[in-house]
């Protein structure tokens, strides 16, 4: 099946919804059959297997994470991102992902 997230504006996902994949072989035929049934906004494909920057059945990661609503689609990145964090936490650019202070510092010699 064929992940897609509708985006607001903000770039917020506002809901994530399921197509069937002769509907979807790749994005822009996916984005015309969401069209063409009448929902409207901006869709982007997304990978329900993707989370953290890594696809759990070994395939290729797509777009950093499988969104939830309210996450947050980064351009520049073209990942979703969870941006549910607490102060102390740093963004890890690789693991598309937050994480505490602690976790991410360099191990010293």
């Amino acid at each position: 099946m064929a992940h897609f997230a509708r985006i607001d504006s903000n770039k917020r996902v506002q809901e994530v919804i399921v197509i069937r994949n002769e509907d979807a072989p790749d994005e822009a035929t996916g984005k015309a059959f969401i069209s063409s049934i009448g929902l409207e906004g901006e869709w982007l494909q997304c990978s329900y297997n993707t989370r953290k920057g890594v696809h759990q059945l070994g395939g290729t990661p797509f777009r950093g994470n499988y969104p939830g609503h309210g996450w947050r689609y980064d351009e520049e990145l073209d990942a979703f991102i969870e941006d549910l964090h607490k102060e102390d936490q740093v963004f890890n650019a690789k693991t598309y992902s937050w994480e505490n202070a602690e976790n991410t510092a360099e191990p010293t010699a």
